[in-house]
C-alpha cells in the first residue's frame, strides 16, 4: 500500500506537536527538586520556601528544596546541569553561579552559558558592607581612611571565594587602596557570627542576614553595592552616592533549569513563579529582607546574563581572582 506524500508530511509536522503538548499536560508527574547550592539560613533560603510554598500547589506536586553548598554555588549547579532536562530538577541561585565562575575556576564539570535553561528572575539583591556598633566609623568615607591608617589589612568576610562579596572587597582593595584580606565563610550568616565576635573587622553580607541585628543596634550598615538602594533599608545610600566607585554591579537572584527542557514546562514554571512573585504578602516578604522582586520572562534573563556576564569576568581579571 502506497501512503500519499502530503499525509506523511502533515504526521512529520504533528508529531513534534504532539511530544510538546504531552511535555506541558504531564508536567510534572512527581515532585520537583529545588536545589538551593549554598548552606541553609540565607537569602537564597528564604526566597525559596516562599517561592515553594506558592507554586507548590499552582503546579500540583511539591517543590522540595535541597541545600547543596560548595565552590560557590559550582557543585549544587553541576547536580542541576546533569539532571534530566524534564523540569523536575531546578535550582534558585545567585547570579554569580552563571555570570562568574567561568572565570573564576581554571576548569568547570559544566558550561555556565551553554549548561542551563533560563527559567526566569526572582529577585533584584542587595549586599551591603557591615561593621560591629563600636566600629570607630559609620560610613564608607569613614571605613576607608580608617582601614588605611590602622597598620594592617582589614580582615573582612563573605560567604566564599569569588563571591561577589569578595569581588567588591578586592574592588576596594585595588581601586581604593585599602589594605583588605578576605576571609571567606561557608555562608553569610558565619560570617556575621565572627563579626560580631570580633574575629574579623567588618563583613558584606544580604539584609536578611543581618537587618535584625542592625535594627537591634549590634550592627552597622556602612554602605550599599549596586546601581540602587535596598527596598529594605532605603536611609542607607550606596557606595557611588558615597563616593565611592566600582561597586555598582548589580546582583540577583534566578531560577535554572538544565539545557534543553522543553519551552512549554519551562513556561510553566515561570508563569506559575511570576504569580507567586506578585503576591502581595510575597513581596512584602521579599522587601522586609531587602530583595525587590523582579518577576519576568526566561528570555529577558537570558539577555540579562549575557550583558552583565563579561562585566563580571573583567571585574574578576582585575582582581586576578581564581578559586581551584
Amino acid at each position: 500500500m502506497t501512503i500519499p506524500r502530503r499525509p506523511l508530511l502533515g504526521l512529520a509536522l504533528a508529531a513534534p506537536l504532539a511530544a510538546r503538548a504531552r511535555a506541558q499536560t504531564a508536567f510534572p508527574s512527581r515532585p520537583i527538586r529545588f536545589i538551593l547550592p549554598f548552606p541553609p539560613g540565607g537569602a537564597i533560603d528564604v526566597i525559596a520556601r516562599l517561592l515553594a510554598e506558592r507554586m507548590s500547589p499552582a503546579l500540583g506536586q511539591p517543590l522540595v528544596t535541597e541545600n547543596r553548598p560548595g565552590a560557590v554555588g559550582t557543585i549544587g549547579a553541576d547536580l542541576v546541569a546533569k539532571a534530566p532536562p524534564d523540569g523536575h530538577t531546578i535550582m534558585l541561585t545567585i547570579n554569580s553561579t552563571v555570570t562568574s565562575s567561568a572565570a573564576l575556576y581554571p576548569s568547570l564539570p559544566f558550561d555556565p552559558m551553554t549548561a542551563f535553561t533560563p527559567i526566569g528572575m526572582a529577585v533584584h539583591a542587595s549586599i551591603l558592607l557591615t561593621a560591629p556598633k563600636a566600629a570607630p566609623f559609620s560610613d564608607a568615607p569613614g571605613f576607608i581612611a580608617w582601614a588605611k591608617a590602622l597598620g594592617r589589612p582589614v580582615n573582612y568576610g563573605s560567604w566564599g571565594n569569588g563571591s561577589a562579596a569578595h569581588l567588591f572587597g578586592e574592588v576596594l582593595h585595588q581601586d581604593h587602596g585599602v589594605p583588605m584580606e578576605h576571609i571567606p565563610y561557608r555562608g553569610e550568616a558565619a560570617a556575621i557570627t565572627e563579626m560580631l565576635g570580633g574575629r574579623i573587622d567588618v563583613s558584606f553580607a544580604t539584609p536578611v542576614s543581618v537587618l535584625s541585628h542592625i535594627q537591634s543596634g549590634a550592627v552597622k550598615g556602612l554602605a550599599m553595592t549596586g546601581p540602587a538602594r535596598s527596598s529594605s533599608m532605603p536611609e542607607l545610600t550606596t557606595f557611588a552616592e558615597q563616593g565611592v566607585a566600582g561597586l555598582d554591579l548589580a546582583t540577583f537572584d534566578a531560577v535554572w533549569g538544565p539545557a534543553g527542557i522543553p519551552k512549554p514546562v519551562v513556561d510553566r514554571i515561570n508563569a506559575v513563579m511570576n504569580d507567586a512573585l506578585r503576591v502581595p504578602a510575597v513581596q512584602a516578604r521579599l522587601k522586609e529582607i531587602g530583595h525587590t522582586p523582579a518577576p519576568g520572562t526566561p528570555e529577558e534573563l537570558g539577555r540579562l546574563v549575557r550583558e552583565v556576564t563579561p562585566r563580571w569576568h573583567a571585574l574578576i581579571r582585575k582582581a586576578g581572582v581564581t578559586v581551584t
